[in-house]
């Protein structure tokens, strides 16, 4: 579905891809320019040397802001344009149904899928245009980077990803189930508001305030506990992601130090290859 609406801004997409592909590649090129700068520059104690590519540094990293501020925004607009698109379908197509399919699909739920549901596909489509092409350079550039820099710390990496993933995919196998529970419970409370709106004369007329304001007040908690029942789940990914992103970080320190011991490796390589391991890690969450 999403294919059809996003067919007439193909070109805005693609253009939007090769802007945050370079100001996502200045990005990455920073911690190797760093690690440049220690290595090489600041032994020779020339301070121009040293300026010129702090400057160039300077350079990179504002050009990565202008560059990702400017196709954040166009990201932005290309996804609101297609949900737009999306949305005016919905109501169009919902216009046309029958009472029976009326009835079969409530109106609580038809409410909630051009609402809330249409909102969600705004974010997602959003996140994937900002968030997935970024990533996906990140991810490419860092392990590209990781292994020029050291083959042998960028093993640590080779094995944590594994790790990284089963934990991701472990986490989201159990919460999106209890999203599709959390959607469902929202349904129901709008048909009770829905509900409540339409017979309000009614209500009061036979004196049934007391009981609708129960029977919203329980739908209201089943909402909630379904919110918090899925948001712990999510809320386990961040320890369990910094378990093993910490644990990864500690064996390069230790590696790395050993490694520098015997003159095989130099510091600033080690500064940058920190840099890129906590990119990939949240490159990799990102995706």
């Amino acid at each position: 579905m999403l294919k059809k609406y996003i067919r007439p801004y193909r070109q805005r997409i693609v253009v939007n891809a090769c802007v945050k592909m370079t100001g996502t590649l200045m990005e990455v090129v920073l911690p190797a320019i760093l690690a440049h700068i220690i290595n090489v520059v600041v032994p020779t104690r020339n301070q121009s040397s040293i300026m010129l590519w702090g400057f160039a540094m300077v350079v990179f990293s504002f050009g990565a802001w202008v560059l990702n501020f400017s196709a954040n925004r166009m990201a932005s607009g290309t996804a609101s344009r297609a949900i737009r698109s999306i949305r005016q379908d919905m109501f169009a197509r919902a216009m046309k149904l029958s009472a029976r399919q009326m009835d079969k699909l409530t109106v609580s739920s038809l409410e909630s899928r051009l609402t809330t549901d249409t909102y969600a596909l705004h974010r997602f489509l959003g996140a994937t245009l900002r968030m997935g092409i970024r990533s996906l350079m990140l991810f490419v550039g860092g392990v590209f980077f990781c292994f020029w820099l050291s083959w042998r710390l960028a093993l640590i990496l080779v094995v944590l990803v594994v790790p990284l993933f089963f934990a991701v995919r472990f986490v989201f196998r159990r919460a999106i189930p209890l999203f599709h529970t959390v959607q469902r419970k929202l349904d129901d409370l709008v048909q009770i508001i829905r509900e409540n709106i339409r017979g309000i004369r009614i209500i009061k007329a036979l004196d049934r305030t007391d009981y609708e304001k129960e029977r919203f007040g329980d739908s209201n908690e089943e909402v909630r506990d379904a919110e918090v029942r899925a948001i712990d789940q999510i809320a386990m990914m961040s320890p369990l992601v910094n378990v093993i992103l910490y644990t990864g970080l500690t064996g390069v320190l230790i590696l790395g130090a050993r490694l520098v011991d015997i003159g095989m490796l130099q510091t600033g390589t080690i500064i940058a290859f920190l840099s890129y391991f906590i990119l990939i890690t949240n490159s990799l969450l990102g995706l």
